[in-house]
């Protein structure tokens, strides 16, 4: 009488037989606010602003305007690898005579707060502890590195990703390896996502714009999106039963197609022993006198 002898329910599979898939989610701002450095607004907090000013305004003074935005990236799955990302925002106002300018996109690695001042108006209202400004990173509690977050410990002063932006429009900073790297940390570590702060160099000296925030309109709200791989569920054997004929296999896991394979030893060689197939369970044959039996899954 034949012998037969089961791998049992765990996965034996060579690497270039794993199973992942790849998907795409846009996902959106959950928080985002203005820093003004005007001396009269360095204090003010725009967290319910409809638009943030960021770039140069060439009025005199300290006339730099920086935007603060944060993503939720809680539907992305566990464990996933990050293979692109994408960060659009929406210029909804260029000043008369603003120019073109290249913006870029910092990591941002403090805490800070959105706050809820701002609504209805174009710079802010005085912040209240606890809300980001200019001047501090939480008023009353804890400041920036330097003011404007434009210190190395407020952000990484090497631009994620940049993008030339001029009149009124959607734009898109385009996937690169850092802004990669920058949601993989995030998915890694949760407790460190502090968004990207979004600033334009200082010439041109005018290159301000007004960007659409989270409470604008949903076509003028900034999105960010993310392709990803999310890991394969673990291809798990749960039933094997014996006949005078052959083996049937079920499993759970893993992506489709499969295909059962065969072998003597355990160290093979393995043989495809049944057709490529969507569903989980199979009829194997019983082939000699012992058999060791896995299942692969064919998906790239």
């Amino acid at each position: 009488m034949k012998k037969l002898m089961v791998i049992g329910t765990c996965l034996l599979l060579t690497p270039f037989m794993s199973a992942s898939r790849a998907d795409t989610l846009t996902v959106p701002c959950i928080a985002d606010t203005a820093l003004e450095g005007f001396d009269f607004s360095q204090v003010y907090n725009a967290g319910k602003a409809e638009s943030n000013n960021v770039g140069q305004t060439g009025l005199g003074g300290n006339a730099s305007m920086r935007g603060l935005m944060k993503f939720d990236l809680s539907d992305i799955p566990g464990g996933a690898t990050i293979t692109g990302v994408k960060v659009n925002v929406f210029v909804v106002f260029t000043p008369p005579g603003g120019a073109t300018a290249t913006f870029e996109l910092h990591r941002v690695l403090q805490e800070w707060f959105e706050g809820n001042k701002g609504a209805g108006s174009l710079s802010g209202e005085p912040a209240d502890t606890g809300e980001t400004t200019w001047a501090q990173r939480i008023t009353g509690v804890a400041d920036w590195g330097a003011p404007g977050a434009t210190s190395s410990d407020d952000i990484n002063l090497v631009a994620s990703s940049t993008v030339s932006i001029g009149a009124p429009s959607h734009y898109t900073f385009p996937s690169t390896l850092a802004l990669v790297a920058d949601v993989q940390a995030w998915m890694n570590n949760p407790a460190s996502n502090f968004g990207w702060l979004m600033n334009a160099p200082v010439t041109p000296i005018q290159s301000a714009k007004r960007f659409g925030t989270r409470e604008s309109s949903p076509a003028t709200q900034p999105t960010l999106e993310v392709t990803f791989t999310a890991p394969a569920a673990e291809l798990k054997i749960t039933s094997f039963t014996p006949s005078a004929s052959g083996v049937t296999l079920t499993w759970t896991g893993g992506a489709g197609p499969y295909r059962v394979q065969r072998a003597d030893s355990i160290n093979g060689p393995w043989t495809f022993v049944t057709p490529a197939s969507s569903a989980t369970t199979a009829n194997a044959p019983l082939g000699g006198t012992i058999g060791f039996y896995r299942v692969v899954s064919l998906a790239l």
